[in-house]
């Protein structure tokens, strides 16, 4: 039986490579902490370069696939990963490490507009919502699982090469997709208006607000999600005091909530639609953040249900429909508006990894829970005021 195109590797890869290279980079800060003392700012830069480097990787390789074509691009950018994946095994010091995981985030930024946007131009509208839930949410939790395991497995290696060994693990999918992307003879259709043609008549007409909601919508989903789900095993490890193994060992355990929060926007995503699921997932995401705030709770049976069911709301709704929107609003022809869209969103995760880590080392993790809340506060009123309803049969501009 054959693999729907939008579920080759090609495309479903994409997401994979960049969940992996995204996740990585909280064990091996605590890897290398292990070997040298890594302050709670230094944890936060070197959490943060790959996703530094995915700001301007969204935007240049957005244009190009404008210009020349998504397949070229991606295969290109999936190329960047892996050369620089295996280069910043040779470095020296944290600030070498750092600059050469910020090219390879140049390479997960075309990730990020091209994964998506080609599975989009490939599936068919009646199912577009689940498919694209499948492609990114799926295959962003399998890209984070593995890199939690990575790490977990690296830990029992000696100090020194624990970290280099994760470092240059990141190279082998980015390999394996710059490949099928090669055999590949499919790419994005172009052009297409805004929106798929299917509503295009409404918010065509207001290109800038397309841009707007994508941007603020992936702002407010990508700071709870780097917060409550990349940053676990280095939130947990500042909070618990535990080893690094056992930290990320207790983050491979609590990651079993997020299938179930991919599972129900896979059902629910067509059935309610893109603004209904960020309504309820944000609203949902802040009650059970200001449970963990009041109760206080960071150990104990509470403790663990508490980070269970955020582990769940993280992965339900927003962080899965800010993708599946930002494919439908610009899922052909449209990486420009794609790439700024999404490099706004990479800002607000940036922010996170500077800044959560710092806050928990001060704070604890109970109070700095706050920040993320706020995030989720901020996601139900910009839901309301500037949202686009982009499902198939739906499609219009929110009346707030």
């Amino acid at each position: 039986m054959s693999v729907p195109a939008y579920l080759s590797p090609a495309a479903f890869g994409g997401s994979v490579l960049a969940g992996y290279c995204i996740t990585i980079m909280s064990p091996m800060a605590l890897l290398i902490g292990e070997v040298v003392h890594l302050s709670a700012a230094q944890v936060g830069e070197l959490t943060a370069s790959t996703v530094i480097g995915s700001v301007p990787g969204a935007i240049v390789f957005g244009r190009l696939a404008d210009a020349s074509g998504g397949r070229i691009s991606a295969m290109l950018a999936a190329a960047v990963t892996a050369v620089f994946s295996v280069a910043s095994t040779l470095s020296s010091s944290i600030p070498l490490l750092i600059v050469a995981r910020v090219a390879v985030g140049v390479g997960v930024g075309g990730e990020y507009v091209l994964a998506n946007s080609l599975a989009a131009s490939l599936v068919p509208q009646a199912v577009r919502g689940r498919v694209l839930a499948l492609n990114w949410g799926g295959g962003w939790l399998a890209g984070e699982f593995l890199g939690f395991a990575a790490g977990y497995f690296s830990a029992f290696t000696s100090a020194g090469a624990a970290w280099r060994i994760v470092a240059a693990s990141s190279a082998l999918p980015a390999f394996a997709v710059a490949a099928f992307r090669i055999r590949s003879n499919r790419d994005i259709a172009r052009p297409q208006p805004p929106v798929s043609g299917h509503a295009a008549g409404r918010i065509g007409d207001s290109r800038l607000r397309t841009i707007v909601y994508g941007s603020l919508n992936y702002v407010c989903e990508t700071s709870p999600f780097y917060a409550l789900s990349v940053l676990e095993p280095v939130s947990l490890h500042s909070s618990t005091g535990l080893s690094a193994p056992r930290d990320v060992e207790l983050s491979l355990i609590l990651l079993i909530g997020a299938p179930m929060g991919v599972a129900a926007t896979y059902f629910l995503v067509d059935r309610k639609g893109r603004l209904w699921l960020n309504y309820v997932g944000y609203s949902a995401l802040a009650a059970a953040i200001g449970a963990y705030i009041v109760t206080g709770s960071t150990e104990g049976y509470l403790g663990f249900v508490l980070l269970f069911a955020l582990q769940f709301l993280t992965w339900f709704g927003p962080s899965i429909t800010a993708n599946t929107v930002l494919a439908e609003l610009w899922p052909q022809g449209g990486g420009t508006g794609a790439g700024v869209s999404s490099a706004a969103g990479r800002l607000g995760a940036i922010a996170t990894l500077l800044v959560f880590p710092v806050l928990v080392s001060r704070l604890g993790l109970a109070l700095s829970m706050a920040y993320p809340l706020a995030f989720s506060l901020a996601g139900v009123v910009f839901t309301y005021i500037f949202g686009v309803e982009t499902m198939p049969g739906k499609a219009s501009v929110n009346a707030g």
